[in-house]
Parts: structure tokens; sequence; C-alpha cells
């Protein structure tokens, strides 16, 4: 019976494992998210500082437009 004990807390143990592999691989999704976010706020701007890139007169006041673009990849 003792190896029925052993087999059963090697499954809880890589259970256990499993979920806070699970819970840092979200934190580390979130921090992509984010990232990924500030990267495209830092290219637009730099564009915008080229001059490659205008905003209308309604993005710039926050209209349709500018919520348009946010999220895309």
């Amino acid at each position: 019976m003792a190896r029925g004990n052993a087999d059963f807390d090697a499954r809880r143990q890589m259970a256990q494992h499993a979920q806070e592999a699970a819970t840092d691989m979200a934190v580390f999704a979130r921090v992509l998210d984010a990232t990924r976010a500030n990267l495209h706020v830092m290219n637009r701007l730099q564009e915008l500082r080229m001059g490659r890139l205008e905003y209308s007169e309604r993005q710039v006041r926050g209209g349709t437009g500018a919520e348009a673009g946010h999220g895309d990849h």
C-alpha cells in the first residue's frame, strides 16, 4: 500500500505544480498584453512625430475613429 500512497502524493504534487504554472502563465499573458499595448502606443507616437500619421479632429476629441484601432495587433 506504500506504493499507492507514493503515487497519490506524486500526482497531487504534479497537479499543484500544474496549477501554479497555469497561474504564472496567466500573469505572463497579461504582461505580454500590456507590453503589446505599450509598444503600439510608442509606435503611434513615433509615427506621429515623423509626420507619417495624422489624427482627424474626431480622433483627437476621442470620437469613434480612435477606438477602432485599439487592441489590434
